[in-house]
């Protein structure tokens, strides 16, 4: 726990690799799962981070939906949008996520073309603060567009021409004009 919470991560896991689980009273087994498989991830280890975030998940305990959030983040960075898309939907009602969910959803929604699930889960934006809520902005131009409701599309559109957080491309340009 001393170099996980210095974020130490590579020291952590050299210290997490010498306990046996076995050894681990139950009511901390669960925490060592999602503290290894976070470290994992921090350093990168994918497979690794993959392995505990599910044992973690497996498990009832305060870690379960935080390693739920791990795998589903994993998957889609992987382009694994079905396995992501169950994990995220399951996350959906938790306020805990309730700022990341819908723009995973959103994405992966526009990603395989389900533009009206795009326009039933995207978060309104007024005006586009980071990169995510100008993605999401982007995602609901081009669906409105894709359904034929220009207007609405170019609404959208408009929130995003005084904003460089995303790089339009020529089919968002052609949709725009």
């Amino acid at each position: 726990r001393f170099y996980f919470a210095r974020k130490n991560y590579k020291k952590a896991i050299a210290q997490f690799d010498k306990i046996y689980e076995s050894e681990i009273q139950p009511e901390n087994v669960q925490e060592y799962h999602f503290k290894k498989g976070y470290c994992y991830f921090m350093t990168e280890d994918y497979d690794n981070a993959k392995m505990m975030f599910r044992k973690a998940r497996e498990e009832e305990g305060p870690y379960k939906e935080r390693s739920a959030y791990f795998l589903a983040y994993m998957a889609y960075q992987a382009e694994q949008y079905d396995v992501a898309l169950e994990d995220f939907l399951a996350l959906n009602k938790n306020p805990e996520f309730k700022d990341e969910v819908p723009y995973f959803l959103t994405q992966i929604y526009f990603k395989e073309g389900q533009y009206d699930k795009v326009l039933e889960v995207a978060p309104e934006i007024t005006t586009p603060k980071d990169k995510n809520q100008a993605q999401v902005a982007r995602c609901l131009a081009l669906s409105y567009y894709n359904q034929n409701r220009y207007e609405e599309a170019a609404e959208q559109f408009a929130k995003l021409q005084n904003t460089e957080l995303v790089t339009m491309n020529r089919n968002d340009w052609f949709a725009m004009g």
